[in-house]
Order: C-alpha cells, then sequence, then structure tokens
C-alpha cells in the first residue's frame, strides 16, 4: 500500500484512467481521454466519484500523519537480535518496566526492574546509565517507546525491545526466573 502512494500521481491516474474506460461506452472516447488529463477530466473524476476521492484523500492525508508521526519519533525499535548485540558489544542496560511479580517469573539476564512511576519520581536511578545505550522492555513494547522517546529527550541513548517481552518470548532466548 505503502508503495502504491509513493509513486505519486501514478495511482491517481490509474484509478482515473479505471473511471474513464467504465463511463464512456467508445473506446475512442476513453482512448482520447487517458492519453492526456487535465483539471476538467479530474473535477469531472471527483463530482461523478465523490466517495471514492474522498477516501482516496483520507487514505493520503492518513498515510501522511502516520510517516510523520514515525519521522518525529526519534527512538529506535530494537528486534531482539539487536537488543543483545547492543548487550553483547556495547554494554547496554536494560530496563524491564513490568511489575516486579511479572519481572520475577522472566527477565531478560541483566535486566533492572524499575517502574515507570519510579522513573518519573526519581529520575536519579538512570543516572548511572547514561554513559551506554539504554533499552526499555515492557510486555508488548508499546509503554517501553513512549518512555524511550522521553529518556531520548533527555539525553540519554534510549531504544525500546519491539514487540516487548513477548518478541523476545517468540524468538526463543533465554530468561532469568527468580
Amino acid at each position: 500500500m505503502y508503495g502504491a502512494l509513493r509513486v505519486g500521481g501514478k495511482l491517481l491516474s490509474s484509478l482515473l484512467a479505471l473511471a474513464v474506460k467504465t463511463r464512456y461506452s467508445t473506446p475512442e472516447l476513453a482512448t482520447l481521454k487517458i492519453k492526456g488529463y487535465n483539471m476538467q477530466d479530474i473535477s469531472t473524476f471527483i463530482s461523478l466519484h465523490p466517495l471514492l476521492s474522498f477516501a482516496t484523500v483520507l487514505v493520503f492525508v492518513l498515510v501522511l500523519i502516520v510517516e510523520l508521526m514515525r519521522a518525529r519519533q526519534k527512538s529506535s525499535f530494537l528486534t531482539p537480535l539487536q537488543l543483545t548485540q547492543l548487550i553483547n558489544h556495547q554494554n547496554a542496560a536494560v530496563v524491564d518496566l513490568r511489575g516486579e511479580d511479572v519481572y520475577r517469573k522472566g527477565h531478560i539476564i541483566d535486566a533492572y526492574s524499575i517502574k515507570p512511576e519510579d522513573l518519573k519520581n526519581h529520575p536519579k536511578k538512570l543516572e548511572k546509565f547514561k554513559s551506554r545505550p539504554i533499552i526499555f522492555v515492557c510486555s508488548n513494547g508499546l509503554e517501553s517507546q513512549k518512555i524511550a522517546a522521553f529518556w531520548l529527550k533527555q539525553g540519554y541513548n534510549s531504544n525500546a525491545l519491539n514487540g516487548g517481552m513477548k518478541s523476545w518470548h517468540d524468538a526463543g532466548l533465554p530468561v532469568v526466573k527468580e
């Protein structure tokens, strides 16, 4: 879907060509209209197909909003493989944001259990990790992404595990139980 929208006017021109072919009965008229479009052709298409035109504009606007939001977020999602590489090669700190009981049932090796409320109330808890990458982990990756973006703005090299601990378990990687 993204590829079709990114090629610009080709998608719109294909839709216009299809509408013109089905609208006119003779092939000569259809081929005349397909060779070149002018503003009158586009306005005619829009007036004949308001719902399709509205849907096309809506999809374009939504894709634009999603792309802008994604570009605005500076923290990145890491795959489990990328996380293990950061731990092994750059001594990354893993901060597990889940509750203490869930943390004890299984967590990434050497992960620190810090609740999101504690990070807000006691920001100095992360001070010792400022010189190395920090990876935030939650159950599904949503909460950790927000927190990673916040700490990135504070000057930390922060990331989030894409899919949270669910992706870690799905990758078959080891956990420590306490």
